[in-house]
């Protein structure tokens, strides 16, 4: 199994194949981001995987907190499938629905939203 976050890393040389397997087989049995464990393994600090995801995919980095979300556009995507994927829905502008993510790269989260929102997904 591997991770387009993971491997990326990987190949900059932020990441080692034994770090990176063993965060995969973290993920695997606990769940949750690939970003979350190797900041919780202290393979990375969050600040720089912030700041990598920042200029690998040119997104900018948000605070959550920091936005002003209706409860209806919070209540489009299941509680289970936020906690899961560790993102949140930010907008909804017509038919395209914009989320925050912890993992960018995690396409089966973007693609499970799509499926269960029925909306066309913006990161």
């Amino acid at each position: 199994m591997s991770s387009r976050l993971g491997d990326l890393l990987h190949r900059r040389g932020d990441l080692t194949a034994e770090q990176l397997k063993h965060s995969l087989e973290q993920q695997r049995e606990q769940g949750g981001a690939l970003a979350t464990h190797l900041v919780r393994l202290g393979y990375t600090t969050e600040e720089k995987l912030l700041s990598y995801l920042e200029r690998e995919y040119r997104l900018p980095v948000v605070d959550p907190l920091s936005l002003d979300i209706s409860r209806e556009v919070l209540g489009i995507v299941p509680q289970t499938l936020v906690m899961k994927h560790h993102l949140i829905p930010t907008s909804l502008v017509r038919s395209t629905l914009t989320l925050a993510m912890a993992d960018p790269s995690n396409l089966m989260a973007i693609n499970e939203v799509k499926f269960l929102t029925g909306y066309d997904v913006k990161v």
